[in-house]
C-alpha cells in the first residue's frame, strides 16, 4: 500500500510537472523540438545513446568482476538506468547517482556497501578520465580547424590537462594500492 500511494503521489506530482511545462513553452516548441528526432537523426540519437548506456554497465560489470563480484549484465542495466536518471533529476546533488547504485546493488545484490560504493567511484572516475580525453582531443582538432593558438597557449594548456589527468590517475593508483580513495571519501 506505501509503495503504491508513493507510485501515485509520483504520478500526480510528475503530471503536474509535465503540464505547467507545456503551458510554460507551448505544444509548438515542444512539436518542433520532437522533429530534431525524425528520421536518421534521430535514430542515430537514439542508437548512441543506447550505446552509451550499455558500454556504460559493462564498464561497472567489468569493475565488478574485477572486485569477485557476479551480476548479471540485466540487474546491472536496470541499477545504471536508474541511476542515470537520478543524476538527470537532481543534477545540483553531486554523488546522488552513485549513492543510488551502490545502495540499490547492496540491498538487491546483497553486494558489500565498500564494494559497491568502490565500484560506483571507480566507474566515475574512468568515465571523467574519458570525458577529459574527449575535451582535450576534441580542443585541439578546433584549434587546429581555427588556426593554432600561440606556443605559450599550447604549453599552458597541455600542462593543465597533464595535471588534471595526472590526479585522476593518482586517485585510481592510491585506491588499488590501498583503497585509500574509499577512506577518503567515506570521511569527507
Amino acid at each position: 500500500m506505501k509503495k503504491f500511494l508513493f507510485f501515485l503521489i509520483s504520478l500526480i506530482f510528475g503530471a503536474c510537472l509535465f503540464l505547467w511545462t507545456v503551458n510554460l513553452v507551448g505544444w509548438t516548441e515542444i512539436k518542433s523540438a520532437f522533429l530534431v528526432f525524425a528520421g536518421w537523426q534521430g535514430l542515430i540519437i537514439f542508437s548512441l545513446s543506447f550505446l552509451m548506456m550499455i558500454i556504460g554497465t559493462w564498464r561497472w560489470k567489468e569493475i565488478l568482476k574485477e572486485e569477485g563480484i557476479n551480476v548479471s549484465f540485466w540487474d546491472l542495466l536496470k541499477t545504471y538506468l536508474a541511476g542515470f536518471s537520478v543524476m538527470f533529476l537532481a543534477p545540483a546533488l553531486l554523488w546522488v547517482s552513485e549513492l543510488f547504485r551502490s545502495y540499490t546493488l547492496k540491498k538487491r545484490k546483497q553486494v558489500p556497501w565498500s564494494k559497491a560504493m568502490a565500484s560506483v567511484i571507480i566507474d566515475r572516475i574512468l568515465e571523467w578520465t574519458t570525458i577529459l580525453i574527449t575535451i582535450f582531443l576534441g580542443s585541439i582538432f578546433f584549434l587546429s580547424n581555427i588556426g593554432l593558438p600561440s606556443k605559450e597557449l599550447g604549453i599552458a594548456f597541455g600542462v593543465i590537462f597533464f595535471f588534471l589527468q595526472s590526479g585522476f590517475v593518482y586517485f585510481i593508483l592510491k585506491y588499488l594500492e590501498k583503497r585509500a580513495l574509499l577512506k577518503l571519501l567515506v570521511k569527507f
